[in-house]
């Protein structure tokens, strides 16, 4: 069947072939062997042991249908079928498990190794090729194919698969598979896998073009091609590649090129498939590799594939530290059924180790660090009920950080065996912290955990924490208060300790019991009820709720008011101290339907959708907002990533103590803690109090590291929040969305919160207040500071207190400050901030005298309307100085 002119052609070389050196490798009688005939003039036949006889894999014309091509800058060089135009062979002899031949011309030598060990089912093939002609040469291409031959027939169908650079031919013979493959551990060029005279034809050419005829009946052959742009003088260029022959009812899939860092282990992955139809079978998996490296294959036992089954099987392989860049080993998994075998051959190419180079701040590895990392069989950090996993070290981003860990309640939490006991008879919430050390430096991070009581029903004790923690801050959204729900609620369905939420509502058309609110045109009174359960227990929260109507008409308006601070802040604690993200996605359509679009001022800092992303350096940012047709600002300071809070060695954290619901009784909620000064331990407190008249409004919530409490009076809002480091703040947040504070980092403040919602922190001589309008107030001595501008912010430092009001006045943002050291001493100033770059200048101010007051002075912040043309701030002086301090 074969072509008689292609006999013709090549006779001259054919007939002084049968006189060359042969050599002969494997040949064993042994089903499944190869013999490998190799002759001088690079003509290689292969045979395979197929029933007790010799079958040909090559098409067989006096054994020459292997053949190469070698192209070095444009000048061609033939070998085996090809012609013999490389010279006379130079040398011949021995390797290990092979032979080699090696020709010459023109100062370029190749050398040709086969490996092979009997009766192994492949073998190895690889080429050497030498620049000794005294000039670089700019471009080598090689190219080896053959003309194949499978059992049974002249033809079968092209194969190419990318992963493992293998081309090859198959067909399907009594259910099974066979296949001649050609895999380049080399990567290639180029491939081919047509009819055999197409094939030479682009050989001889010096370029295979990747083609690919996939039809059952080509008269095939198959040929890889090699290509290096530059090989100098008196260097090398190595190929290597393994010749398969296989018939066989598996199939073996190989894992691309891996490659693995020196001394680091590395998984391939290979697929191991039983491609009969109908019978299933019995596979013994073994693994080599050609650089000794290390491996190990998870399966060791026999693995029963069924019919059409296949099965993952890893090899791990590790580089040895005395590897050099560039090593590679070819990894052959062998799969051997009932009746035949199949491998896959991967490669693991040597990288260097990466230089570990720790470039994360102490601090931002400290934030990276989870309850997550530590929990083990506990779900969250207000249910610990068994053992934590406080590890010693935590690698991240190439830093190995070292972590100290101590606990404020030993006799609960162990430090260092994270080892949980539970009390008897109460529940605790303690501290946690985690010291970070990496070289010279540290970083503390705390994490608040709360233990049950010991009791045989844990259900219960999950039921009561789950109902303390359901408050109308964490189903609220982005509505304002009970009294005024004008947008859908977050009734969630999992409450703390992994208990179940039921709502109902008792006006399902106003607000469903999924929290969907419908505002009709009158006001409505709901009854919000949750059932809250785990395992038999169960216990029941009520929420009454008022829904306005939706009658008025001036729809936007509403929608503009609705659109409070509050409702975006997310779980930021106020507008000068944003961390984290705002609400995110912002809403982008209000209750009565107005839309909603947002601008900032700095879009890489606090985006148009509300993401945070802290940089260094605190950020200044305007937030427009359009709601309808009307606009809105929201001013932000964005904290820059050096500002972590962190505990003083001086403060432990104790536990939190909160008195009982009492009718009559005011309620109290404190925060207890070591105070270590002088190297002797006090007793401290950060403790609010809240008037027996309001306490049915107090909602308290452990949030992270902090205690937070939430009260509702009729035109207000109030959210205080005590640090377990003992700072503390109360902020009042007003019906129009303006927030005014009162912040101190003095510890062991006392907090007060009056029937009409004043709230005063003091601390010794001290007195802070804010009250439900948004003033507010300091006095310390005789010195009394004020200001009747909503939205301004009380700081009481450990050196002086000061109150100030950022505005945006005229398109500026601007700043008036008033403060007082701890003596008394007074001093007053203007400040435009700059929003892009967050930075404060003080502006010059008209004075009469000078600008620092003695004590016993009077000072008011004020602003005032005039003439239409924007808002006129200013100083009140009472004493020592009358009259009006103003910026030009």
């Amino acid at each position: 069947m074969k072509k008689f002119f292609l006999r013709i052609l090549f006779s001259s070389f054919l007939l002084s072939s049968l006189n060359a050196t042969e050599f002969i490798l494997g040949g064993d009688t042994t089903e499944g062997a190869l013999q490998i005939t190799y002759k001088d003039k690079g003509y290689v036949f292969v045979e395979k042991y197929v029933s007790g006889a010799w079958a040909k894999q090559f098409y067989k014309a006096n054994k020459d249908e292997s053949g190469m091509v070698l192209v070095v800058d444009g000048t061609f060089y033939k070998l085996g079928k090809y012609g013999s135009t490389m010279g006379t062979m130079i040398s011949d002899g021995d390797i290990t498990n092979g032979k080699f031949k090696s020709w010459t011309k023109d100062n370029i030598t190749l050398r040709y190794e086969i490996t092979y060990k009997s009766p192994k089912q492949y073998f190895k093939h690889k080429w050497i090729i030498t620049n000794n002609s005294g000039a670089s040469k700019a471009k080598i291409v090689f190219i080896r194919a053959i003309d194949t031959y499978l059992s049974g027939g002249d033809s079968g169908a092209g194969t190419w698969d990318a992963d493992s650079n293998t081309v090859g031919v198959k067909k399907i013979v009594s259910a099974k598979e066979q296949t001649l493959t050609f895999q380049g551990i080399t990567t290639p060029s180029g491939y081919s896998s047509k009819r055999y005279s197409a094939v030479n034809t682009d050989a001889l050419a010096g370029k295979l073009n990747n083609d690919l005829n996939e039809v059952t009946t080509t008269d095939n052959g198959y040929g890889l091609e090699w290509t290096t742009t530059n090989l100098a003088n008196d260097t090398s260029w190595s190929i290597t590649a393994y010749e398969s022959f296989t018939l066989s009812s598996l199939e073996v899939k190989a894992p691309p090129l891996t490659k693995c860092a020196i001394g680091t282990t590395c998984t391939l992955e290979f697929d191991v498939k039983n491609i009969h139809a109908t019978d299933a079978d019995t596979i013994a998996l073994s693994s080599t590799n050609s650089e000794t490296w290390v491996a190990n294959l998870d399966k060791t036992s026999l693995v029963n594939l069924a019919a059409t089954g296949s099965e993952k099987v890893n090899i791990s392989v590790t580089v040895p530290d005395d590897a050099n860049v560039g090593d590679k080993s070819e990894v052959i998994l062998t799969a051997k059924g009932l009746t035949s075998e199949k491998i896959g051959i991967a490669i693991i190419e040597a990288i260097a180790a990466p230089v570990k180079v720790c470039n994360t701040s102490i601090s931002d590895i400290a934030d990276t660090f989870t309850f997550d990392l530590m929990k083990k069989e506990n779900l969250e950090s207000t249910f610990v009920t068994s053992d934590l996993n406080l590890s010693k070290v935590y690698e991240i981003n190439d830093c190995e950080v070292k972590i100290e860990w101590s606990s404020s309640f030993a006799n609960v939490a162990n430090a260092d065996s994270g080892k949980i006991i539970l009390d008897n008879d109460d529940t605790h919430t303690l501290v946690l912290t985690a010291k970070f050390i990496l070289n010279s430096t540290s970083s503390k991070k705390t994490f608040i955990i709360t233990t049950p009581k010991k009791s045989s029903n844990l259900d219960d004790e999950a039921v009561n924490l789950a109902h303390s923690d359901l408050t109308f801050e964490t189903i609220r959204k982005a509505n304002f208060k009970r009294s005024e729900i004008t947008s859908d609620l977050n009734l969630t369905t999992t409450g703390k300790a992994s208990t179940t939420i039921v709502w109902s509502s008792d006006k399902d058309s106003v607000i469903s019991s999924g929290g969907v609110v419908k505002r009709s045109s009158t006001l409505q009174n709901v009854v919000l009820s949750a059932k809250i359960s785990k395992g038999s227990d169960e216990k029941d929260k009520t929420f009454s709720l008022v829904v306005p109507s939706n009658a008025d008409s001036n729809a936007t308006q509403t929608d503009v008011t609705w659109l409070s601070l509050a409702s975006i802040l997310g779980k930021n604690s106020d507008a000068m101290n944003i961390t984290q993200n705002l609400v995110t996605p912002l809403p982008t359509t209000a209750p009565n339907g107005s839309s909603i679009s947002y601008e900032s001022s700095l879009p890489s800092v606090l985006s148009n959708i509300g993401i945070v992303n802290r940089s260094i350096g605190d950020k200044f940012i305007k937030l427009s907002v359009t709601v309808g047709t009307e606009m809105k600002k929201f001013l932000f300071k964005v904290l820059g990533t050096s500002n972590k809070s962190s505990s003083s060695d001086k403060v432990i954290f104790k536990k939190i103590d909160e008195s009982k619901d009492i009718p009559g009784a005011a309620k109290v909620v404190k925060m207890l803690f070591d105070d270590k000064t002088s190297g002797t331990s006090v007793d401290g407190e950060t403790s609010m109090t809240f008037d027996s008249s309001i306490s049915s409004n107090v909602d308290v919530n452990i949030e992270g590291t902090e205690l937070d409490v939430t009260v509702e009076f009729s035109k207000s809002v109030l959210k205080l929040i005590a640090h377990q480091n003992g700072t503390s703040q109360a902020c009042s947040t007003s019906q129009n969305g303006i927030t005014t504070c009162v912040k101190t980092s003095v510890k062991s403040a006392k907090i007060t919160v009056a029937k009409d919602g004043t709230t005063q922190i003091a601390n010794g001589n001290l007195k802070a207040k804010v009250d439900s309008n948004g003033k507010s107030s300091f006095d310390i001595n005789a010195t009394k500071v004020s200001s009747n501008i909503e939205g301004s912010t009380v700081e009481i430092t450990d050196g002086e207190i000061k109150i100030s009001n950022l505005e945006i006045v005229n398109g500026d943002m601007k700043d008036a400050i008033a403060q007082s050291s701890l003596l008394g001493k007074s001093l007053t100033k203007f400040v435009v901030v700059d929003i892009a770059s967050g930075t404060e200048t003080s502006i010059a101010l008209t004075l009469k005298k000078g600008s620092e007051f003695d004590q016993n002075s009077t000072i008011e912040i004020l602003k005032d309307n005039y003439d239409g043309s924007g808002v006129k701030r200013y100083f009140k002086i009472k004493s020592p100085l009358n009259g009006k301090l103003t910026y030009e």
